[in-house]
Parts: structure tokens; sequence; C-alpha cells
């Protein structure tokens, strides 16, 4: 038989033995954390149709989650297939658009590593949180909030797990159905 108190559980990150036995929340757990920028990271190279998606996808989330504090940086590797500055001047997000090709003046063959290294360069605010999104993602609207409570600075990274779901399966979701253009 296992002892059930010697059993660890996922919360165990989050929780803490005081020296009279008692378990505690830890003190840098703060869920309050409602002026700390996201940076959203997102590399990509001619991915035009999804980029559109992804845009319309964030504006959405963003705009029913009342979100202030989020950021997308965008890394393009000299996409070819459309214009991807001008869909985000268009948009209302908070942005940041970098083009390593242009700006180092050299050729470059696509690397995800390599484009979320330059990511994390241009963050310059030491106390916002980043978090790797993928295009072809659709956000449940409470992620923000998911985010900037699962991550401590300096103690833990918060990476979700993906599920694969179809439209409307889920109802933490945004429901996308009735203005988005499906591709």
């Amino acid at each position: 038989k296992s002892d059930p108190l010697k059993k660890v559980y996922r919360a165990s990150h989050f929780l803490q033995p005081t020296d009279e036995g008692d378990i505690c929340f830890m003190k840098e757990w703060n869920t309050l954390r409602e002026g700390v920028t996201i940076n959203l990271l997102t590399p990509i190279k001619n991915q035009f149709r999804w980029m559109k998606f992804l845009v319309k996808m964030l504006e959405e989330t963003i705009s029913k989650a009342h979100e202030t504090n989020v950021n997308l940086i965008l890394v393009d590797y000299n996409s070819t297939d459309g214009d991807y500055e001008s869909i985000l001047k268009k948009s209302k997000l908070n942005y940041t658009y970098l083009n390593p090709v242009k700006i180092e003046q050299q050729q470059m063959k696509f690397s995800k590593v390599r484009a979320l290294n330059y990511n994390i360069k241009s963050v310059k605010d030491s106390n916002s949180i980043i978090f790797v999104l993928d295009l072809h993602l659709i956000l449940p609207s409470n992620m923000f909030d998911r985010i900037r409570k699962l991550t401590i600075q300096g103690r833990t990274a918060y990476s979700p797990v993906l599920l694969k779901e179809a439209c409307g399966e889920h109802q933490e979701y945004t429901n996308l159905t009735d203005s988005t253009e499906w591709l």
C-alpha cells in the first residue's frame, strides 16, 4: 500500500509546508499580476493565411478577456507570401514586428530556435512574461490569467498541454464561429 501523504500532487509546485506542519501557498505566487505584460513570441515563415487567423483569434480573445498587457512579437523570416506588417498595423494588437533577415542583411534559413532567441532578446522588460505561441492555436479566454497565475519569475515556466478539439467542444474556448472567416 502506498501512503497517501507521500504522494506528490501537481499543486506541490505552488504549495509549501510550514514549520508547524501546515501547507500554504508560496510567497512568490501572486495571482494578482494584472500589470505584468505577456509577450507572445511567434516565429513565422510564409504562413500568411495562418497569420491572419492568429491576429483575428488574438483580437477576439484579448477583447473577450479585457486584456491590455499583451504584446505579440512576430519574427518573420523574410516571408514572400504576403505583407505581415500591414496585417499587424491594421489590427488592434500591441505588437513588435522583427525581420532578422532584413536587419542583419544576410540570407538565413528559417530556424525556430534562432527565431525564438531573437524574439527573447527583443524583450526589454525583465519583469514581463515570455510565452511561446504557435500560429495554429485557439486560446481559451482565460489563457492570459493562467499564464500570469502559473508563472513565477525565476521559479516556474508555464507550458500548457495542447489538445486537438473540434470547434465548440469546450466551453472555455473562445467562440469564433460567428465572426471568424475560416480559411
